[in-house]
């Protein structure tokens, strides 16, 4: 079983191992770089789970700072640097939006196309609102289709393949909780888009990425394939916080580069990201020259979709533009998007009107996405009164470290005391073994090991135990193939013998073969 770990509410709650005070300095709020890299080290001394942070931070078309803190890799001894490479998630949507409006502003994808018409020769369930719904929508989080087999391919299991993906579009279903022209933010947008225009292009996201924004804007230490930096040491390790002493661990579930997809598929360096909010905060002008056409890239940045409910950040959520969430920062309009996976936490955000813009990425997912959200809001604060910075960070450090010693009991008692998790079979346990496999997630391969079942789906592994004791039911079972993220495995027995299974309410048949 994994270890417990940390996974709080990112803008109330982190671990602390004591108060230790902020550094005096007499002369705060007159050097940026300074204050800056002295709050940096001050957060990752509070918040000791995440082990490495990087920055950057740009004013007009220039770049204030660069840099990194801490460790990109604990077992080495690797600092982070500006060429470090961060995984940052669903920060992959704002260059793939920018990217697919070039290519209809080009005439080459048209976006304002319903999907039964980019589509004409999928056989869609009739309950979809196909022929209503255009890519552009889904684009902005209101199409109202959910993409589930689709997505869990493409950003979990890995076991898809270009036509794989095309087949999928024929498993899309009504979204229950939003229609047509609601925003609902889901990655299934994005992932259906691409494989379209993969289908009708003949080139991947990464082809159309990397042609249209990466070369243009001379971002060469930015990648949308993940294997080659890991191997070659370029990019940052991935780590959990646990509740116990023993600190971050190396995260289990890795991306790949068959995970590597267009809702989430893209490694950074902070030298690249200070290049990237230039470019986005002087509306398409890089190194003296209008990269990008401005009116393309001002239609990334405009309110596409109203957004209702509260967001637990500093950072209010509004709109959705193309690729970017809208809000403010106190009273200042801001330009957004944060991203994460298992290991990784990014935010990259920008004030147009003052013209500040600031990455974090960090090596640690749920402790890391607190670190993120508290130095962009450190950076804010410093450029609109910096001898307040200090204090309001201290402030916000104090406030959530109160909140997480109440949390954190709960998860060393997870460790200590871990749930019996005995599992009660109607037949012997070889009989459960075997593979089961669903037109529309894939394959689930059930396989002894060591006297226990094991449960793979492509890249994806993990053995298979009891509910806990307060929840044993005969053949149901908990699968965690993600950390700290358990699910249910329900057996069907008949006859003596196992024939089928459920998972994600979805019914998988024994493979005769």
């Amino acid at each position: 079983m994994r270890k417990a770990r940390i996974a709080l509410l990112p803008i109330i709650c982190f671990w602390i191992t004591g108060c230790s005070a902020p550094p005096d300095m007499a002369d705060r709020g007159q050097d940026f770089a300074t204050d800056l890299a002295a709050f940096t080290e001050y957060t990752l001394d509070r918040l000791d789970r995440v082990p490495g942070i990087s920055v950057a931070v740009v004013r007009g078309d220039e770049t204030e700072f660069a840099g990194g803190f801490g460790l990109a890799d604990i077992e080495h001894n690797r600092p982070v640097s500006a060429e470090t490479s961060f995984y940052i998630g669903s920060v992959t949507k704002s260059f793939v939006a920018l990217a697919l409006e070039i290519l209809d502003r080009e005439g080459v994808f048209e976006l304002d196309r319903t999907l039964a018409e980019a589509a004409p020769d999928v056989d869609f369930r009739e309950d979809l609102p196909a022929g209503e719904v255009t890519l552009r929508q889904m684009l902005y989080h209101t199409g109202g289709i959910h993409s589930d087999g689709l997505s869990f391919r493409q950003t979990r299991s890995g076991e898809w393949t270009p036509e794989i993906a095309w087949e999928m579009l024929h498993y899309l279903r009504p979204q229950e909780d939003a229609g047509p022209g609601e925003f609902n933010y889901t990655n299934s947008g994005y992932n259906i888009v691409t494989t379209i225009a993969q289908h009708e292009l003949g080139l991947s996201w990464q082809d159309i990425v990397e042609t249209y924004v990466h070369a243009p804007l001379g971002l060469s230490q930015t990648a949308t394939r993940i294997d080659d930096a890991r191997r070659s040491g370029q990019l940052a390790t991935a780590y959990v916080a646990g509740g116990s002493a023993s600190g971050s661990t190396p995260a289990e579930l890795l991306k790949s580069d068959v995970t590597m997809q267009s809702a989430g598929g893209h490694i950074m360096t902070a030298n690249d990201a200070a290049r990237w909010l230039i470019f986005q905060m002087n509306d398409g002008r890089l190194d003296g020259s209008q990269v990008i056409d401005t009116e393309i890239v001002e239609t990334t940045h405009r309110p596409h979709a109203g957004i209702n409910g509260d967001h637990p950040s500093f950072l209010t959520r509004e709109h959705y533009g193309l690729g970017w969430f809208l809000g403010h920062t106190g009273p200042d309009p801001v330009i957004y998007h944060g991203g994460g996976f298992t290991g990784y936490a990014a935010l990259f955000a920008f004030m147009p009107e003052r013209e500040v813009g600031v990455a974090v990425m960090t090596n640690e997912d749920s402790v890391g996405a607190v670190a993120a959200d508290i130095i962009t809001e450190f950076v804010f604060d410093w450029y609109r009164a910096p001898e307040e910075a200090w204090t309001r960070g201290v402030e916000r450090l104090n406030e959530a470290s109160a909140q997480l010693r109440r949390e954190t009991r709960a998860l060393r008692l997870q460790e200590l005391l871990p749930p019996r998790r005995d599992i009660q079979l109607s037949l012997p346990i070889e009989s459960y073994a075997g593979r089961y496999i669903n037109a529309e997630y894939g394959t689930i391969d059930i396989a002894m090991d060591n006297g226990e079942l094991v449960a793979t789906m492509g890249q994806l592994s993990a053995p298979l135990t009891g509910m806990g004791s307060d929840r044993e039911r005969e053949d149901w079972m908990r699968v965690e193939f993600y950390d700290g993220e358990g699910m249910v495995i329900f057996f069907r027995p008949e006859d003596g013998e196992i024939n089928e299974l459920a998972f994600f309410s979805r019914l998988f048949v024994r493979d005769g073969e």
